[in-house]
């Protein structure tokens, strides 16, 4: 849980009654996760991160709804001992903590259920307008290192025994959601933003919306809408390669690292020895 996490006054009976009355005989596969709120601040922080908290909180809502929606633990969630100690514990040295032992522990059979009690929490708020905006943007930059989770899920999902591997239905999912936040989700904003200016601009000039239409004539602004879409496109059809070269990349410095461990153990042992 987040410091600044504020539970439900029936959270914590929640959690007791699903884990000792429901599915009781795979309680400790279980995580259990609470729609975020960052509503605590709601009136005092900028329009602009205001809108961004309803944002994530609708969205961690509609994910734990959604039947067919995969699901991945957010800030605050709960699960059994026994289940974090078959995982191996909690990493401190990782920022996104809770993705990271969602990861953990899919390779060890969990699976998340919600728990239909909002958690409200603060949304980053400074001393000025402008300060507050900057903070906003430093904290979503520092979210947007969970990205370089994919990479470890592939790293779990191959050093995981086979026969204790989840399916690969499950991992596909997990990997389009984490594309679908952390990759798709980039570019969409400066998509709408230059697509809203420049169609902005067209109402303003010629007096109405202008629609993309293969007959219309040719002008800046069109030009530079359709340039946008196409370099969104090209974009996006070369992030799986980025992708690809993170994992890449990931797994060398693993290797790096376990080679490191190796040599310094042998030559411990060789010192012991003499």
């Amino acid at each position: 849980m987040d410091a600044d996490s504020v539970f439900h006054p029936h959270y914590f009976h929640a959690v007791e009654r699903k884990y000792h009355f429901e599915n009781r005989h795979e309680h400790d596969k279980i995580i259990w996760q609470a729609p975020m709120a960052n509503y605590l601040n709601l009136w005092r922080i900028p329009c602009l991160s205001r809108v961004m908290s309803f944002a994530v909180t609708l969205h961690e809502l509609a994910s734990l709804t959604h039947a067919y929606e995969r699901k991945i633990v957010f800030s605050t969630f709960a699960l059994s001992v026994k289940l974090a100690v078959k995982m191996g514990g909690f990493s401190s040295d990782v920022v996104t903590e809770d993705w990271h032992t969602y990861l953990r522990a899919t390779m060890c059979g969990a699976r998340i259920e919600p728990i239909l009690l909002p958690v409200i929490c603060y949304s980053l708020e400074s001393d000025t307008w402008w300060q507050s905006c900057v903070g906003r943007y430093h904290q979503a930059v520092r979210h947007s290192w969970a990205a370089i989770e994919s990479a470890s899920a592939y790293a779990l999902w191959r050093d995981t025994a086979r026969h204790d591997r989840p399916h690969w239905r499950q991992m596909y999912a997990t990997a389009r959601k984490m594309f679908k936040i952390h990759f798709i989700g980039i570019f969409q904003t400066p998509l709408a933003l230059a697509g809203g200016v420049l169609q902005l601009i067209a109402a303003v000039t010629k007096g109405y919306v202008v629609f993309k239409l293969p007959d219309e004539p040719r002008n800046w602004y069109t030009m530079v809408d359709w340039s946008v879409y196409v370099c969104v496109a090209l974009l996006m059809s070369v992030l799986p390669l980025l992708a690809l070269a993170t994992i890449a990349a990931q797994t060398r410095y693993e290797r790096t690292l376990y080679d490191i461990f190796v040599d310094a153990h042998h030559n411990l042992r060789h010192s012991e020895l003499a």
